[in-house]
């Protein structure tokens, strides 16, 4: 029923599966990061985790190779943007 509405049901639970690895991954950077010692419980130590994702672990494949297309992202592109949002959603915290 839904796949007859426009809804791709087994490509959407695969992106929400991803979406819950994505945020179990930085949930757990938060208490076990680089630096999380120092910032535990707060918004900068959110922002580090956000960071320490995008920068150190999205551009690894699980082959353990850095893929220059993730690199590019997190410089230029979605990763970027998304590094620039948890700032800002991290100032708005604190402000």
């Amino acid at each position: 029923m839904l796949a007859r509405r426009g809804f791709r049901v087994r490509e959407d639970l695969v992106d929400l599966a991803r979406v819950d690895e994505i945020r179990d991954t930085i949930t757990r950077l938060m208490g076990s990061g680089r630096g999380s010692e120092y910032a535990a419980g707060t918004a900068w130590g959110a922002y580090n985790a956000v960071t320490e994702y995008t920068d150190h672990v999205y551009p690894v494949l699980k082959s353990g190779q850095v893929s220059p297309h993730r690199q590019q992202s997190v410089l230029f592109g979605a990763m970027g943007d998304t590094k620039q949002r948890a700032l800002t959603e991290a100032l708005a915290l604190v402000s």
